[in-house]
């Protein structure tokens, strides 16, 4: 490493017959080089180690002697650095010719232009799957880790590498998990998508929650999750050219924002259906008006009768007052 500047590297232990912690020390290094050295504990089989060169460390190089120190009942376990190099490969990578080297070369260098440091996350990094520099699944241990970052660029004619310090990252449980409920919804409509929320544990204020993973000309505004809630139901609109399929890409991002940083978490995964519109039903032809009922048929009329005259009433008043005929 450049003096003044760091390096970092991990060392891996394989346990044969031994179960437990290891305690690993780095001897006879350089003059002005120290090992930051990270216990290793009974569950892991690598580890950090951060070698430092003081500012006014001279050139110089040792083979230092790596040994790791266990205990298997009351019997002490010891072991040594056994770095394996492959030489020569032959056909279908089989090795031919290789070599073990029993101490590692540590050197101190000239000085370098540059350093590298490392902001020290103040939130921890759920179990979630992110898209970022840094994962966790399901599986990541919950605990703090040691972490450092490495940097090269050319220098004069080579390469440099440095090391940033080691720095804590911890690795927490999320704070809810989400669950999606498949939704339908027609081109050029809207539509509510229900995301139902298990809380796992407290998170402080209100989260942002937003809807990733929308087909084409989807939209739905970010929701804010309070710390109580059981469900988010994001707006979703669509328009006429959305495509019409089954769209299993929809996931959650949501922020809970502690100590001024965000804690990310994604999660998914859901499913949003867009459907054709159903063709419009056909015009009905006019219904023909009902033919009306015939007029009953009126009774004749009375024939008017025609005035008689003065002569034929007189007539008619002798003729009913004349006596009748002897037979």
């Amino acid at each position: 490493m450049p003096a003044g500047n760091r390096f970092a590297v991990m060392v891996a232990a394989q346990r044969d017959d031994f179960g437990g912690p290891i305690k690993l020390e780095v001897r006879d290094l350089p003059p002005g080089v120290t090992a930051e050295i990270v216990p290793m504990s009974a569950d892991e089989t690598s580890v950090p180690v951060l070698f430092s060169a003081a500012a006014d460390a001279k050139p110089a190089g040792s083979l230092a002697n790596l040994v790791g120190r266990g205990a298997a009942g009351s019997a002490a376990v010891e072991g040594h650095l056994r770095q394996r190099t492959l030489l020569v490969r032959g056909a279908n990578n089989r090795e031919i010719w290789s070599h073990d080297t029993y101490r590692m070369a540590v050197a101190v260098t000239q000085r370098v232009p540059f350093r590298i440091d490392i902001v020290e996350p103040k939130v921890p990094l759920v179990q979630s799957e992110v898209v970022m520099p840094l994962t966790a699944d399901g599986g990541a241990a919950v605990r703090k880790w040691k972490i450092a970052v490495l940097g090269w660029a050319t220098v004069g004619d080579g390469t440099v590498v440095v090391s940033s310090p080691l720095a804590n990252l911890e690795v927490a449980e999320p704070f809810f998990r989400f669950a999606f409920q498949t939704t339908s919804v027609d081109q050029g409509q809207k539509t509510g998508l229900l995301v139902k929320v298990e809380k796992k544990r407290g998170f402080p204020g209100t989260a942002k929650v937003e809807l990733l993973g929308l087909p084409h000309e989807v939209t739905a505004p970010p929701q804010d999750l309070a710390a109580d809630a059981a469900q988010i139901v994001f707006p979703v609109t669509t328009t006429a050219n959305s495509p019409v399929g089954q769209h299993r890409t929809l996931l959650c991002r949501a922020v809970v924002t502690m100590e001024g940083q965000p804690v990310t978490h994604l999660l998914g995964m859901g499913e949003l259906r867009i459907e054709k519109p159903l063709p419009p039903k056909p015009a009905q032809a006019a219904a023909p008006k009902p033919t009306p009922a015939p007029e009953p048929a009126k009774p004749p009329a009375k024939p008017v009768e025609k005035p008689l005259s003065r002569l034929e009433r007189l007539r008619m008043e002798r003729s009913a007052n004349a006596p009748p005929e002897k037979k």
